[in-house]
């Protein structure tokens, strides 16, 4: 689908730019949450409930809750994360353990 090529495409923007941007001691890193509830999320799978109900289906047996794609940007915002460049954190549940490799 389109929203799946934007998501490659903000990875491989994400890679690019912190091979450039290093030599200059900037960091380049990205967020790519899964299921998260939201009025977006609620209005595509059918409400609260039916984000609920999808959330079981990763490993955590949950939807992600904002305040989980909030951290992980305070993180990278952080010192905490200073040795971190061209990372995309995925505050998904453990739901890329279940793709394909």
């Amino acid at each position: 689908t389109t929203y799946s090529v934007t998501k490659i495409g903000v990875w491989m923007l994400t890679r690019g730019l912190a091979l450039e941007l290093a030599p200059y001691g900037i960091r380049v890193n990205a967020i790519g949450p899964g299921l998260i509830a939201s009025p977006m999320t609620y209005g595509y799978f059918g409400g609260q409930e039916g984000v609920a109900e999808m959330g079981q289906n990763a490993p955590l047996q949950r939807p992600g809750q904002p305040i989980d794609v909030a951290n992980t940007a305070l993180f990278l915002a952080s010192d905490e994360s200073s040795f971190y460049t061209g990372s995309i954190l995925h505050p998904d549940g453990g739901s890329l353990l279940q793709t394909a490799l």
